[in-house]
This record gives structure tokens, sequence and C-alpha cells, in this order.
């Protein structure tokens, strides 16, 4: 559970309570109350989550006392801010993450732990994460690539170049490297923070998205830099930018000139930020709340003017659509939201019918923070444009902990098929860490593990054509967060842990 959801309902309670004024002894709060009082301070910003989400510990002994803390509620030998390093409780203070004040009253906190623990299950129900296999895991080969000593393998970046067919690689030990097709190294370059995104355009060098802070941080410490051919230090570009995801390129506006659109998933602020012809000095917010974590720009109404597609984590979890009104502005559109559990990861976009309407799947696997249990609604969801951009859910494919996802068509049969990674998985089941999804052609999946990819943690993964064969290949990048999640793979009998392995396609060479 993200554990900046729960901030919009801080700012309601301060509103509600402002405009309310001092109304005298709060009438107390029966047990037939508790659902109203519960969905009145759980679902006024996003989808009320439900009890049954999570088991009833982990709402009482660990999500409910954080939630407790962001609406006011503590014991007086109690300090949030004690956990933070100093510099981050001075900007968490400027948010008012935790109020000095109780934002309800006591009776209406009790009825909310009350509803939690009698209506949550003691266990979650588990999912079925058995794949009746496919025609595509049995079409790839892998093949394990070792970048430099690192028992512990940190990859934070991967990105293609289709042109001059270069891959790129980024660490968490600020390091980028170039390789060629024959993962050579070409080229290296050191940058301030961890790389994590690319922009590859014409005409101009490379430039590398430095997140700032891997670990949830309120400080703009992120930035977009260069990477000039003649150095071995990225140069900057732009930075203050809060804890930077994504970037793209693009004529928003329709006037010859490039912008730069960049997710800022940030913690407890962030933006979906518009750089006007690429300038950070014309910047403009078009979405302004944390976690925006993955974007698309795309005609989806078919007007001639370029959308936006944007996923939405943390605060609220959502797939927004950006319609390009044709003057240079927005309106927003939820296409669809999910509880402040689901951990939403990543998503796609293609048509995956044939019908012409662009389709979406979304992941949604994220399981660090506050709620790390295995989850039965953890996966991927299929939703399918009804041809006028309302988007349904048309199937739901299980994947512990799913993380990144791509969309290509693998066995080359006209059709866009899918790989989604395990990330945030307990690591209890790794041959299960890379799910293989072949398109029947009318968007319906059947699915198959990978071979051979339960020797690292997927963070990163990109699809393309790397052995140059006509075929699209798929590169994964392993990120070990800390030493825990490596020792648990080496009690699983993992001896050797690749930087990465790539899963090369023999479509071609059948």
């Amino acid at each position: 559970m993200k554990i900046g959801w729960i901030i919009c309902l801080v700012m309601f309670g301060i509103l509600f309570g402002a405009a309310c004024g001092n109304p005298g002894p709060a009438p107390i709060v029966t047990p037939q109350d508790s659902l109203q009082v519960a969905e009145k301070y759980c679902g006024s910003c996003h989808q009320f989550p439900s009890p049954e989400l999570l088991d009833s510990n982990t709402w009482i002994k660990r999500v409910l006392p954080n939630m407790g803390w962001r609406m006011g509620i503590r014991a007086a030998s109690e300090n949030p801010y004690d956990s933070l390093q100093p510099d981050e409780a001075i900007l968490a203070r400027k948010q008012n993450l935790y109020p000095e004040k109780a934002i309800l009253t006591k009776d209406e906190w009790a009825a909310i732990n009350s509803f939690y623990a009698s209506h949550a299950p003691k266990q979650l129900r588990e999912a079925d994460y058995e794949q009746p296999g496919n025609g595509l895991s049995r079409r790839f080969q892998a093949d394990g690539i070792y970048i430099g000593q690192k028992k512990a393998p940190d990859i934070s970046l991967l990105s293609y170049d289709e042109k001059t067919a270069l891959l790129y690689v980024g660490d968490a030990g600020n390091n980028v490297y170039a390789f060629n097709t024959q993962f050579k190294t070409v080229g290296k370059w050191a940058t301030p923070s961890p790389p994590v995104a690319m922009l590859i355009a014409d005409n101009q060098l490379p430039e590398v998205v430095c997140i700032g802070s891997i670990a949830p941080s309120e400080k703009k410490e992120g930035g977009l830099y260069s990477l000039n051919g003649g150095q071995q230090q990225a140069t900057l570009v732009a930075g203050n930018l809060a804890r930077p995801v994504q970037v793209l390129q693009t004529d928003l506006d329709k006037n010859g000139v490039d912008d730069v659109l960049i997710c800022a998933f940030g913690h407890i602020t962030g933006a979906l930020v518009w750089w006007k012809e690429g300038d950070s000095t014309q910047q403009k917010i078009l979405v302004n709340q944390p976690g925006a974590r993955a974007l698309q720009v795309t005609d989806i109404n078919q007007d001639g003017w370029p959308d936006i597609v944007v996923l939405m984590a943390q605060a609220r979890e959502e797939l927004l659509l950006l319609l390009a009104d044709g003057r240079g502005g927005f309106s927003n559109q939820v296409i669809a939201s999910f509880p402040p559990v689901y951990g939403v990861s990543y998503f796609e976009m293609g048509d995956l019918n044939g019908d012409g309407f662009a389709d979406i799947v979304v992941s949604n696997g994220d399981n660090w923070d506050l709620s790390p249990v295995r989850k039965y609604y953890h996966g991927l969801r299929v939703l399918l444009n009804d041809q006028q951009n309302h988007f349904k859910e048309a199937q739901f494919i299980p994947l512990s902990g799913a993380g990144k996802l791509v969309m290509a068509d693998f066995d080359q049969d006209g059709d866009k098929d899918l790989a989604a990674v395990s990330f945030y998985d307990d690591g209890i089941d790794p041959a299960r860490s890379v799910l293989l999804l072949e398109n029947d052609g009318k968007a319906h999946f059947t699915g198959g593990y990978a071979p051979n990819t339960d020797v690292g943690k997927w963070l990163t993964m990109i699809a393309a054509d790397i052995d140059r064969d006509g075929d699209t290949d798929i590169v994964l990048g392993s990120y070990f967060h800390n030493g825990a999640e490596w020792i648990k793979l080496l009690g699983q009998g993992v001896e050797t842990f690749p930087s990465l392995v790539v899963l090369w396609n023999e479509t071609v060479k059948r």
C-alpha cells in the first residue's frame, strides 16, 4: 500500500472541520454507523478500500496506525516525524503530513478501527498462479549478462536506441552504460543519482532521467542529464524535479517544436509536468498530484490533436485521459480507478482485438510500504475500448507483485502479445517471475512463464530486436533493493546473479 494515499483525506478533514466550525460535543458513533464513518474518511478522495482487501492483522498493526498519524491521532509519547531524516521531516511538516490536531473524533476513529477489524478476513485468499503454458514460453532462450563484479545487481534503467542499435543500462550505483549488439561496452557515464529513464530523439544527444532518490523522499533532487559522447560525466539539462520516473518528447500543441512531458512521481507532492518547447522555464503542471508513473501520447479520439494517457499511483490510483482541446489545453477524464491497496505499477496501450481502437493493459502489484502481503488481486487487467473511448475490464490475469509490462507481437502472428514481471513478489517462487502472454487475436490471453528467469529481481524490462534477426527479444534488468531480497534467492538455490537476462526470441529461426 502506498503511504501517500491518505494525504487527500487529511486535507479533506482539515477543510471539513474548518467549514463546520465548533459544533460542540460530537455524537457517539454507534456500530451501525461505522460503515458510514469509514466511507466518509476513507473514500472521500479515492475508491473506498474494502476491508476484505487486506487481512485483519495488516489493517490493525500496520495500516490503521499509520492512517491515524495522518489524521492527527497519536499517543502523547509518539512523534511520527522521528523516523524521518531531519531535512525530510522539515519538508513533511510543511505539507502537514501528520497534523498536530485530530481531524475526527475519538469515537469516529474507534468506529473506523472496529469496522476494519470486524470485517476483514483473518487471511487473504490465494490466487491461482498456475498457467497452462503457451507457444511464447517455448520461443525464447535465456542468456545471462554480467556487468561488473556486483554480487547483487541494482539495474535501474533499460533503454534501446533502434537507430544506433545501442542498449543503455543504468544502475543504482549512478552509472549509465552503452552496449552494442555483442554486449561490449562502448560508453559509460557517471550520474548524480540513479538513472531510471531515457529520452532518445533525432538530432540530439541521448538524455537520461535521474530520480534523485529511489527511496520515498520529498526532496526535488531529480533531473534530466545529457550523455555527451566526449565526456564521462552526464551534464545537467534541467533539475529540481520531484523523483522523475519517465520522460517523453512530442509536439503537444502542434507549433512545430517538440515539447517534453515528465512524470514527476514525487512523494507527498508530485506532478505530470509539461515543458513547452522543451524549455524547463516554461513549465506547466498538467496533473497536480503525486504518483505520475507512466504516460503515453496518442490521438485517442482521432481529432488530429495528441492526447495524453497517464497512470497515477501514490495518492489516487487511477488511469487518466487528458483530451486536447485544440487550443493548447487539456480536459482530464478518469479512464479507470482502483482501490489504494492495488499498487498500480505500469500500463501499455495498443489495439488488442483488431478493431482499430487502442486498448489498455494495466499492471498492479506494488507491494512495498505498509502491506507487504501476497494479494489475490495483483496482476494484469485488460481494458478494452468500446470504440467510444470507454474502457471495461475484459480479463484479469493474476501475477503476484506485478511490475513492468511490455506489449509486442512476439510470435509474429499479427496481434500484440504481452510480457510482465513479478518484481514486488515475496521471492518464494522465483520461477514465476516473468509471465509471457499470447494473444488469440481477440484480446484473450493465455500465459506461460519464461524459462531460466529465476536468477534475479526484475525491476526493468524492454522489448526490442536486439540481435537484428527480425523478431522481438526481451531484456530484463535485475534490481535488489536490499540484502534480504538477495539472501532469499540464495536460499532458493540461486548461486550467481546476472545483471541482465536476455530472452532471445527464436521465432525467425524456426
